[in-house]
């Protein structure tokens, strides 16, 4: 099993850790949906776009982890606050969907130096809401 290393601070549940160590010249600029299509409960569709939104998330994420600047002052937080938002409203239907999201929840662990801290970000909100998301794909209301 591997074991996480830990690096808490007062602001690691908050937000992204920023690297300050890079230059503001080599801060990409992220772009994501800011939605999900509409769809049925077994379109194709939906799913892949769901699972690109969610590699979308970690790849937004870490545009804004590697700004110099504070989180929210990075020029890639609104794309960040996009897909998180709509990861967040989203109800994962089978199994590629819930595996997308926990992934997407796995980048939000991801700390300076490689280390990851459970309660940054969304990890555990998303962790939880995948708790639910399992029991609903049994056949169980949550």
């Amino acid at each position: 099993m591997d074991q996480a290393n830990n690096d808490y601070t007062a602001d690691s549940a908050h937000a992204p850790t920023p690297k300050a160590e890079l230059q503001e010249s080599t801060i990409p600029t992220v772009t994501a949906p800011m939605h999900l299509p509409p769809s049925a409960p077994d379109d194709a569709t939906y799913t892949e776009s769901f699972v690109r939104l969610c590699a979308q998330h970690a790849a937004n994420r870490q545009a804004v982890m590697d700004s110099p600047l504070d989180p929210e002052d990075s020029p890639n937080w609104p794309a960040y606050t996009a897909t998180h938002d709509a990861i967040s409203g989203a109800r994962p239907r089978n199994l590629p969907e819930l595996a997308a999201k926990a992934r997407a929840a796995k980048a939000e662990t991801f700390i300076e130096l490689g280390k990851e801290d459970p309660t940054n970000g969304a990890a555990l909100d998303w962790a939880w809401q995948l708790v639910n998301d399992l029991i609903r794909l049994g056949g169980e209301a949550v």
